[in-house]
């Protein structure tokens, strides 16, 4: 029944065809958007699932700003990055190193104070701040609230989940991979065709500093087949989408470069649900969560 399911919002969901540029929420080429950044000092270098997540947060306490002050919770993409690299930050240097994480785990502990403790070795650094919101929302069944959504069928499905959710008001975080890492980007806005298809992507990178750039930047993106490692030791040929930085870096190359696809994303509404009613997102999103396949973040 899931299968079956799962296969009809595809095709809702592919049958969506939106032209032209599609923004996050309040957000356009200008304002709306964050973009926080690592100091690669040794504490917040596996993070960059806690970057983004800070990103998005930062946003989602803009559209519920009442909300935001009443729980205590940092204000800013600042403060909340700061509070991650106080918490996780010694994830590096836990035992084995390069420990990274998932974006829907850090959604969870900003505001519900939930966490995967044997992963992220709170029994070894425990926890400096969290479950901000634990009070005053729950995200028990977050589903409906925020989820992620994993390796999909094809490129065109992936496209389709992303479209729907950003035309459904929600906020996005990428999982891209390529054959030498995995890495979380936020997204803030793309540009489709007039079939739907994406060919443009704004995002910010909490890595990009190391190469000069910061702020809002733009990737090509479509759909390619590329040989994936769909898990450890075993790789086949997909349909994927394929992204790539369209400026050529001062030293040369680029800075995205020709082998980087999105693994996956997650998504966080614009606003806490106060009904028993699910919103469209909810109807289409987490239904596609069952072909996931999702690697955790350790760059």
């Amino acid at each position: 029944m899931k299968t079956l399911l799962a296969g009809l919002l595809l095709c809702c969901c592919a049958s969506i065809g939106t032209a032209g540029e599609i923004w996050t929420q309040g957000v356009n080429a200008e304002t709306g958007w964050y973009d926080v950044n690592k100091a690669f000092d040794g504490v917040d270098d596996e993070l960059c699932w806690a970057a983004s997540s800070s990103n998005m947060l930062a946003w989602w306490q803009d559209r519920n700003a009442e909300l935001a002050l009443a729980s205590g919770a940092p204000q800013g993409s600042d403060a909340i990055w700061s509070t991650f690299v106080q918490s996780f930050g010694n994830l590096s240097h836990s035992p084995g190193g390069d420990y990274g994480g998932y974006e829907t785990d850090a959604f969870h502990w900003y505001l519900d104070g939930a966490i995967d403790e044997d992963w992220y070795h709170i029994s070894e650094y425990g926890l400096s701040q969290g479950g901000y919101y634990q009070n005053l929302v729950s995200t028990e069944g977050g589903i409906d609230f925020f989820w992620a959504i994993g390796m999909m069928a094809d490129g065109a499905a992936m496209n389709a989940a992303i479209v729907n959710a950003l035309t459904s008001g929600c906020g996005i975080t990428l999982g891209i991979v390529s054959p030498t890492f995995s890495h979380s980007l936020t997204l803030w806005g793309v540009v489709c065709n007039e079939s739907g298809d994406i060919y443009r992507m704004y995002l910010t990178d909490s890595d990009d500093a190391r190469v000069g750039q910061h702020g809002l930047f733009s990737v090509t993106c479509e759909a390619r087949d590329m040989l994936v490692e769909v898990w450890e030791g075993f790789s086949t040929e997909l349909n994927v989408l394929h992204i790539e930085s369209e400026d050529v870096l001062p030293g040369g190359g680029k800075y995205l470069g020709e082998d980087v696809y999105i693994s996956d994303f997650s998504w966080i509404q614009s606003t806490m649900p106060r009904i028993p009613e699910p919103s469209p997102a909810a109807l289409v999103l987490p239904a596609l969560a069952a072909l996931s396949i999702r690697r955790r973040r350790n760059r």
